[in-house]
């Protein structure tokens, strides 16, 4: 089974709105810009304050998913949440990402075949959920 999955959804938003309404809590690391603006929107502070504390919480609380919602240029080039995803991996922790076509050959370089794409859908979101957190737990149960 596969735990690492990304998502790209095809209209500017839609990927951070169908991550928002399908898993919380949601930590926001972007700023609007305004609805005319096509810069990238990603709030270097907030990403900083926002690491620290995701990498510590599923190795301090436990983890069943972690759900990110954009691998983008801080994660191709090792920064950002790329320590996260890495461990959480490395625990059996599956991983949910957004992922927008421009950074999709650096996310096929750092996921090194193992990810899988979902389809823009709620339901086939929480459906691969629904699917990785439950082989943790029967594969926990069975040691």
């Amino acid at each position: 089974m596969t735990t690492l999955a990304s998502m790209s959804a095809p209209a500017r938003g839609m990927t951070d709105q169908l991550l928002t309404e399908t898993v919380a809590p949601f930590t926001r690391i972007t700023q609007d810009l305004g609805a005319g603006s096509a810069s990238c929107r990603m709030d270097a502070g907030a990403l900083e304050d926002a690491v620290g504390p995701a990498c510590a919480r599923p190795e301090a609380e436990g983890a069943d998913i972690v759900v990110l919602n954009k691998f983008v240029l801080s994660e191709a080039q090792g920064r950002g949440f790329s320590a996260l995803i890495a461990e959480a991996l490395s625990r059996a922790v599956p991983v949910l990402t957004g992922l927008s076509d421009t950074h999709l050959a650096a996310f096929e370089d750092f996921a090194e075949g193992m990810a899988r794409p979902l389809e823009p859908d709620e339901t086939a979101i929480l459906d691969w959920c629904r699917s990785v957190i439950n082989l943790e737990e029967s594969q926990a149960e069975e040691v």
